[in-house]
C-alpha cells in the first residue's frame, strides 16, 4: 500500500496548499491526518501488506521519525532529501 501523504493532507483538511488564502490550514502533522495513517497501518499489518509514504512528509526529518515509529515500512523521498533523513 502506498500513502500519499500530500494528497490525504488535503483532502482531510479541506485545504488547497497552493491557496495563499487558505494554505496556513494544512498541516500535515495534523491529528486527523496521522490518524488516517495509523488506522491504514493497522489494518495494513492485519493482511500481511507493507505500507510506503510518498509525498512531503518522508521528506521532512521530524515527520519521517514519526511515520517509521508508526510503522511505515518504506519512505518515498527525493534524492535530495535523503542525507537529511
Amino acid at each position: 500500500l502506498s500513502i500519499g501523504t500530500n494528497d490525504l493532507a488535503q483532502y482531510l483538511l479541506a485545504v488547497d496548499r497552493s491557496n495563499e488564502r487558505v494554505a496556513e490550514l494544512y498541516h500535515s502533522l495534523h491529528p486527523a491526518v496521522l490518524a488516517a495513517i495509523l488506522t491504514v497501518v493497522k489494518v495494513a499489518r492485519r493482511h500481511h501488506k507493507p505500507v510506503s509514504v510518498c509525498g512531503e512528509m518522508a521528506g521532512e526529518a521530524t515527520a519521517a521519525i514519526l511515520l517509521l515509529g508508526m510503522g511505515i515500512d518504506n519512505l518515498s523521498l527525493t534524492a535530495g532529501d535523503l542525507p537529511r533523513i
